[in-house]
């Protein structure tokens, strides 16, 4: 299936704190982007951080541009302030946490932004940086940055996590490409029986803001993944047909045919709910189907859930769970 040539390049930190106790003041993907984001500023030359300077700049009208500015009860944060196209994706967790205990982190370098030479030579340094830094604008009483270290980052190679750094070590002769994620991943497989749900496990924002605001339908589910796509597949100007001459002609042919199947598969119920946390995103729970979700559109929502949909895609928002 055509998910095999998206170039997708997948991280995870594995961090242990060092600390008696911290927690997080707001959303933990929310601290990592602005913190990590400003330091990657900072660090870089002139010329390359222009773009990033201008994209942070965004903060300053979201709520504050330092953790400790930023109101705790505040869900404003821009829509993408890294100039490249990423997500930060927290695993679940608790707020407070004593020390020895781990935080898991996922960062997703996406599309053109897959160079496993960006995230070696400014992303790495920059979070190794973020553990023991003391900067007063990102620090506030007890909290995560600057008290933790990293034990281990591993790379996705399909449904397996390698090792990419341990015990401190880096393996510089790791071969990393911006496919191997997709390695073994048979998403036409991934459900064993018929499945009628799905399961938001990051928060959903919506990118067509409505007044009564319905749980979103199979077919806009869809829509939303072709969006992000063309996004995706466009580079510097969008296209709308983008991925569409992506396909071939197999894949444009199926992908009709799933589009017009959702159209007719209304959501039966729901639990939606606004997250807990302070943060972006609108809805988070499950949402069930009026019959079960045909097969021809499982490896849609398969890709749809790795690569997030809907707004605030840069915080993990987006993703969710049909098995």
């Amino acid at each position: 299936m055509w998910h095999s040539r998206l170039n997708l390049l997948r991280y995870l930190f594995v961090c242990r704190i060092n600390s008696p106790f911290v927690f997080f003041q707001h959303h933990p993907s929310v601290e990592l982007s602005l913190a990590l984001g400003q330091l990657i500023a900072e660090r870089l030359p002139t010329a390359q951080a222009r773009p990033w300077h201008k994209t942070l700049a965004e903060w300053k009208t979201g709520g504050g541009n330092t953790l400790s500015q930023r109101k705790k009860k505040s869900r404003q944060q821009p829509e993408n302030p890294w100039p490249l196209e990423a997500a930060l994706l927290s695993y679940p967790t608790k707020r407070n946490l004593s020390e020895g205990e781990y935080v898991f982190w996922e960062l997703k370098l996406i599309g053109a932004s897959a160079e496993h030479g960006l995230f070696l030579e400014t992303i790495l340094p920059a979070f190794e940086h973020l553990g023991y830094a003391a900067d007063s604008r990102w620090r506030y009483a007890n909290c995560f940055w600057g008290h933790f270290d990293i034990q281990a980052v591993y790379m996705a190679r399909g449904r397996h996590w390698e090792p990419l750094v341990e015990a401190g070590r880096l393996h510089l002769d790791y071969p990393a490409g911006p496919r191997q994620w997709a390695e073994g991943l048979v998403f036409e497989a991934d459900l064993k029986q018929p499945c009628d749900y799905l399961t938001w496990v990051t928060p959903y924002e919506p990118e067509q803001k409505t007044r009564s605001e319905p749980p979103p339908s199979l077919k806009s589910i869809l829509d939303a993944l072709v969006g992000r796509m063309n996004r995706l597949l466009s580079g510097k100007h969008l296209r709308q047909d983008a991925l569409n001459d992506f396909l071939d002609e197999p894949d444009r042919t199926a992908l009709k045919e799933a589009l017009e199947l959702a159209a007719h598969i209304p959501v039966l119920s729901h639990d939606l709910n606004q997250p807990v946390q302070t943060g972006p995103g609108r809805w988070i729970g499950r949402q069930t189907f009026s019959t079960a979700i045909p097969e021809i559109i499982r490896p849609l929502l398969g890709i749809a859930s790795i690569f997030h949909i809907g707004g605030y895609t840069h915080y993990g928002c987006g993703t969710f769970a049909i098995n």
